[in-house]
């Protein structure tokens, strides 16, 4: 690959980071600022304390899973930095274009993230 489209990819890489540090923690804040209210009650409506409840757990899904986008993206930084960026990890072959576009944090080519994905994993 070249330099110009391994730096496209690296800044996209980093905006996506940067997007998504924020949001994780804008996600966090409002999902659990519920749960501090909670901690002050001493009565009221149930169904506020369980939609308060249901946010914070929601908040805590939704961190998780943008960690796991994070972990991706650094590994695809990774990836960029030790020159093995667009080789798929699980079978050495190179990752269509296409994907990268659509997918840039992906350690998998199509075929082997299908299979993964069939596997369970």
């Amino acid at each position: 690959m070249r330099k110009t489209e391994l730096d496209r990819y690296r800044r996209r890489l980093l905006d996506l980071r940067a997007r998504l540090t924020g949001d994780l923690s804008s996600v966090l804040t409002a999902g659990l600022s519920g749960e501090k209210k909670d901690s002050g009650r001493t009565g009221g409506d149930e169904a506020d304390l369980g939609n308060d409840h249901w946010d914070a757990e929601l908040a805590l899904s939704l961190s998780q899973n943008s960690k796991d986008t994070l972990d991706l993206i650094e590994g695809a930084l990774k990836r960029i930095d030790d020159g093995t960026y667009g080789v798929c990890v699980g079978t050495g072959q190179k990752i269509a274009k296409a994907r990268l576009d659509a997918i840039p944090y992906t350690p998998y080519c199509v075929e082997y993230a299908a299979q993964v994905e069939r596997n369970g994993g």
